[in-house]
């Protein structure tokens, strides 16, 4: 792999962080319509930018890592199968989205929940964010466990293309 390959490849794997990102900022703003009498747009602009840009560095991670890498010879490699270097930036991005993302909306949770159940108010009962937090917390969990224990099939999806029913060549 050429360093370029390398960063496009990250690239890509930023492009999913954002994606996921983006359906955060949705929940959030549906959250802030919830509990403020005036309705708020912000969150659904910002999260259709980051969509956007999302999409931008999945379809040209090459031209982005050009960009950010300076342009090599082709015999200039870096010794690291490609197969290889995707399953591990898939199992990083995986345990760094289960410490950064879901670890903390599920401690959250149940220290709310654990502190409402003492004094017997019931976790539904008592706010209604709360329970969208354990559903983000479990969705994002599950996420990060999909990336980073099935990451071999996710890099095999990332690094190598599809054909089409009829090219049989």
């Amino acid at each position: 792999m050429t360093p370029q390959q390398i960063v496009g490849l990250f690239v890509r794997l930023f492009a999913i962080w954002l994606v996921l990102s983006a359906v955060q900022l949705i929940g959030l703003g549906s959250t802030m319509n919830r509990q403020l009498p005036l309705e708020q747009w912000t969150p659904y602009y910002i999260s259709v930018i980051v969509f956007a840009v999302a999409v931008v560095l999945w379809l040209f991670p090459i031209v982005i890592a050009h960009k950010l890498v300076p342009r090599t010879q082709f015999d200039n490699v870096l010794r690291v199968p490609t197969h290889e270097a995707a399953i591990v930036a898939c199992i990083v991005l995986g345990l760094w989205l289960f410490v950064a993302r879901a670890l903390p909306l599920l401690t959250h949770y149940f220290s709310v929940a654990a502190l409402l159940w003492k004094n017997n108010i019931s976790v539904f009962e008592a706010t209604i964010t709360h329970p969208a937090r354990l559903i983000e917390g479990v969705v994002t969990l599950l996420v990060s466990g999909f990336l980073t224990f099935k990451a071999r099939l996710i890099a095999g999806y990332l690094l190598f293309p599809r054909t089409c029913k009829g090219d049989e060549s």
